[in-house]
């Protein structure tokens, strides 16, 4: 019979005065545990974790020794929506309201681009297969479904950063991905460090999962969404792009094996 089975029987058994002291073990009993659990996970998690996590990434990071590897800009964003359902979008796909796409005048078919909804913080990773948007002054135009991610009704200004595609040489004798997160500064990182627990074969399912491995406690603040760097070109077909969902092996080097 266990502890807390042993201390159930008699809190039921004794008598009221019995049943208060035993109902007291209870409690400090549970109290123990979760004291032990706590600093069990503390231990597990470096104080600051958040902090230590991203830095570990950005120690690693070679995105600024690339010429011309990242961008950002600022402006304001709209969205397209049900009118547009399945028409042929500018790189040759059926546009699809529901997934994770967006418009943009100049990047390469196939980038990823974190979006920023300024007015509440809120971010969406997004893969461009369109042109647009045609208004002045408007940078991006994000599928419904993205829209809805990021809280983004009408028009709403926002920030957008991501990696040009083959700034890394293919024959490089080190093989590098694209590290995309939605809160943590965007990493290009050398496999070798890498500890990839999950793959995709399209961008939306990668999303997915990535979000499902942001809902473990361990994992929130170490996963990243990898696309290797080399891999991506302007007329790339999407569906020879591996996507992948993976660690930094420095920072939590047993995560994926445990998931």
């Amino acid at each position: 019979m266990s502890l807390i089975e042993n201390l159930g029987r008699k809190a039921l058994s004794a008598d009221s005065g019995g049943r208060v002291l035993s109902i007291a073990a209870l409690i400090a009993f549970f109290s123990f545990f979760l004291i032990i659990k706590a600093k069990t996970t503390e231990a597990i998690l470096p104080k600051n974790s958040d902090s230590y996590f991203e830095n570990a990434a950005k120690s690693l990071d070679i995105s600024r020794e690339l010429k011309a590897a990242t961008f950002e800009q600022k402006g304001v964003a709209s969205w397209y929506g049900k009118k547009f359902h399945n028409r042929r979008t500018a790189n040759g796909e059926r546009y699809n309201m529901f997934s994770l796409t967006a418009a943009h005048k100049k990047l390469p078919f196939n980038s990823i681009v974190r979006v920023k909804n300024l007015r509440n913080g809120k971010n969406i990773l997004v893969r461009i297969n369109d042109r647009g948007p045609y208004v002045k002054r408007r940078i991006i135009d994000l599928s419904y479904e993205a829209a809805q991610a990021i809280d983004l009704r009408g028009l709403a200004k926002v920030e957008i950063e991501g990696f040009y595609p083959n700034k890394v040489k293919k024959d490089s004798a080190e093989k590098y991905f694209y590290g995309y997160s939605y809160d943590k500064a965007l990493a290009c990182l050398p496999g070798k460090v890498l500890s990839m627990a999950d793959s995709a074969k399209t961008f939306d399912e990668a999303i997915e999962k990535y979000q499902s491995f942001l809902n473990l406690s361990l994992a929130a603040e170490t996963a990243y969404l990898f696309v290797p760097a080399s891999g991506v070109g302007r007329k790339e077909n999407p569906k020879k792009i591996n996507y992948y969902i993976g660690f930094v092996k420095t920072v939590m080097p047993d995560i994926a094996s445990k998931e």
